[in-house]
C-alpha cells in the first residue's frame, strides 16, 4: 500500500472523467477498467438493488458504493478515492454491497481518433469542472460524496460507438416541481419525444476512413424532425464508408427482447430513463471467425441495448412513492416500438438496395444535420 510523504496515510487514487460519455449532463468518473461511477441517488441505488432478473441483464451491472472526496490539486478540483481499512488490516477502495454477476459543424463534433486516454487529466474538461463545481455547491457542507459504482458498458470496447436515446412521452418523476414538468413537458412537445416518445441525447461513431469519432449533441438531438430522427438512426450505423448492415438484426433483435421484458413487467414507470445502443466500430474485433466485407462475413457483430438513468423510477414497491401505477410501463414502451419499427425500415431499405443495386449512402460523415431538423417554432 503506498503511503503519502506528506501525512503518511493510504494515498488517494484521482478518478478521471468517464470519457464515452455522450448524453445527459451526470459526472460520471472512470473507477476502473471495468467500472463508473457516478453520484448516488437513493431512488436510482434503491432501483439497481431491486430490479427484476429479466430487466437487470438489460441495465448496467450493480457493484455497490463508494465514498470520494472533493480535494483541490494544483489549482484544479479532483475526486480522489482512498483505500479504506477494515479491522483485519486489509485495504479496499469501495463497498462492494449486494453486487450481482477535429473541427465542429452544427452540432456535430469530429474528433481525432478515439476520445483521450482516460488516466490522463486531457479528458478535463470546463464542462467537468463546472460540474464537480455544481456538485460541491449542491453538498457545500460534505467534504465527502457518497457514489454508485456501475458496470463500465464500454470496457472490451476498442472504437465504442454509443447512441443514447431519451425514452418517453412523458420525463419527470411523480415528485417533480410544477415549473420542471413545465420545462420538461415543452422540452418532449418541441421534440420527437411527442410523436414517437423517443429524441436523441447523444452520439458518437466511429468512421474508419478517417479514423475519427463524429458526434452529435443533446441539443441538435431535440430539434431533429421525425425524417431526420430516422436518418440519424442510419447515419449511426454508418461507418463513414458504408451502413453496417451486419448490425441492423442483433440490435434489432436485442431490442424486441427489452420490450417483451417491459411488457411483462408490473406497475414500474422508467420515467425519463434513458436507452443505450452500442456496438464496435472496430470490425476486426468482432467475435468469431470468417472473413469478408462485413456485409457477408460470418463475424458475430458485437452489439448491446442497455436502459441507464433510474433517478425517477417508480414501482408499487416503493412504498414512500404518491402514486401506485398497475401494468407495464407503456411511456417507455411506446418509444422502444418507434426504435423498432424506424431501425425496421433502415433495416428494409438497405436490403432493398442490395437487391436493386442502388447506391445509398444518405447516412455519411457530411450528411448535414441542420438538413433533419424540424423549423424553429
Amino acid at each position: 500500500m503506498d503511503l503519502s510523504p506528506e501525512t503518511g496515510r493510504a494515498a488517494g487514487r484521482i478518478l478521471q472523467p468517464f470519457a464515452h460519455l455522450v448524453g445527459g449532463h451526470a459526472c460520471v468518473l472512470r473507477f476502473n477498467d471495468t467500472t463508473i461511477c457516478k453520484p448516488l441517488l437513493q431512488r436510482e441505488h434503491q432501483v439497481y438493488e431491486s430490479l427484476p432478473p429479466d430487466i437487470a441483464r438489460f441495465a448496467p451491472q450493480y457493484k455497490g458504493t463508494v465514498s470520494l472526496n472533493i480535494e483541490e490539486r494544483n489549482g484544479e478540483r479532483h475526486f480522489v478515492t482512498y483505500p479504506q481499512v477494515d479491522n483485519t488490516g486489509d485495504t479496499r477502495t469501495c463497498e462492494q454491497q449486494n453486487e450481482r454477476g477535429g473541427g465542429t459543424r452544427g452540432g456535430m463534433d469530429f474528433v481525432p481518433e478515439a476520445p483521450p486516454a482516460e488516466n490522463g487529466s486531457d479528458v478535463r474538461s470546463k464542462d467537468f469542472c463546472a460540474r464537480i463545481e455544481r456538485l460541491q455547491q449542491k453538498f457545500k457542507d460534505q467534504n465527502q460524496h457518497r457514489f454508485i459504482l456501475l458496470e463500465n458498458l464500454v470496457s472490451t470496447y476498442l472504437a465504442p460507438c454509443i447512441l443514447d436515446l431519451k425514452m418517453g412521452v412523458r420525463q419527470y418523476g411523480d415528485d417533480a416541481p410544477e415549473d420542471k414538468k413545465a420545462l420538461h413537458t415543452r422540452t418532449c412537445q418541441q421534440s420527437t419525444s411527442s410523436v414517437l416518445g423517443v429524441r436523441i441525447s447523444g452520439m458518437q461513431v466511429y468512421h474508419v476512413d478517417t479514423r475519427q469519432y463524429v458526434h452529435m449533441n443533446k441539443y441538435i438531438g431535440r430539434k431533429l424532425s421525425v425524417n431526420g430522427f430516422k436518418e440519424t438512426l442510419s447515419q449511426f450505423f454508418h461507418n463513414g464508408q458504408r451502413l453496417r448492415k451486419d448490425l441492423l438484426e442483433p440490435v434489432l433483435r436485442k431490442l424486441s427482447e427489452l420490450r417483451v421484458a417491459l411488457e411483462r413487467q408490473d406497475s414500474y414507470r422508467f420515467y425519463s430513463s434513458s436507452l443505450l445502443i452500442i456496438y464496435e466500430g472496430q470490425e476486426e474485433c468482432r467475435v468469431g471467425n470468417g472473413h469478408g466485407d462485413g456485409a457477408t462475413s460470418a463475424l458475430t457483430a458485437k452489439v448491446d441495448v442497455r436502459m441507464i438513468d433510474f433517478a425517477h423510477t417508480t414501482c408499487r414497491t416503493f412504498l414512500d412513492d404518491p402514486v401506485a401505477y398497475d401494468g407495464p410501463d407503456e411511456n417507455c414502451i411506446i418509444g422502444l416500438r418507434s426504435l423498432i419499427r424506424f431501425l425496421g425500415q433502415v433495416k428494409q431499405e438497405a436490403e432493398n438496395v442490395a437487391v436493386n443495386g442502388h447506391a445509398h449512402d444518405t447516412s455519411s460523415a457530411q450528411l448535414d444535420p441542420a438538413s433533419l431538423c424540424t423549423p424553429s417554432r
